[in-house]
């Protein structure tokens, strides 16, 4: 019976530590971050995320403000910030039908791949990408 406790709470120590040193989603909530199409992270545009706000800014230097509206741990809705920039008809129709939908997939290490879905007029799409956390 010790023999059976004691394999049973080493088991679970050992669960518990290799857990705990995973990256989850909470850890990709707020900070810095690169965003690419591909986890090779040439020419990517770099995220600033808050708790409620996101700034992305492209290799080129174009600026793009969201709100951010999580939904749970894993998933939230961006809509371009109109207090923040002039926006395009383009980014009026995203806000109007719902904003962008963004859900996290399963973290490796310091990047986390993601699905982001947007629905148009006509048609719904869905691009994937990934973000490298830097900060």
């Amino acid at each position: 019976m010790k023999k059976t406790l004691f394999t049973l709470a080493l088991l679970c120590g050992v669960l518990f530590y290799s857990c705990d040193k995973k990256n989850n989603c909470t850890d990709f909530k707020t900070g810095t971050y690169l965003v690419a199409t591909d986890t090779s992270f040439v020419n990517t545009s770099t995220i600033y995320k808050t708790d409620d706000s996101q700034l992305q800014i492209s290799p080129k230097g174009d600026t793009l403000y969201a709100k951010v509206h999580w939904l749970n741990d894993c998933s939230y809705k961006l809509f371009f910030d109109k207090a923040k920039m002039d926006l395009t008809p383009f980014q009026i129709n995203v806000n109007t039908r719902g904003g962008i939908l963004v859900e996290f997939g399963i973290p490796e290490g310091d990047v986390m791949p993601y699905v982001s879905v947007l629905k148009g007029e006509t048609k719904t799409e869905t691009f994937k990408g990934y973000l490298k956390k830097v900060n």
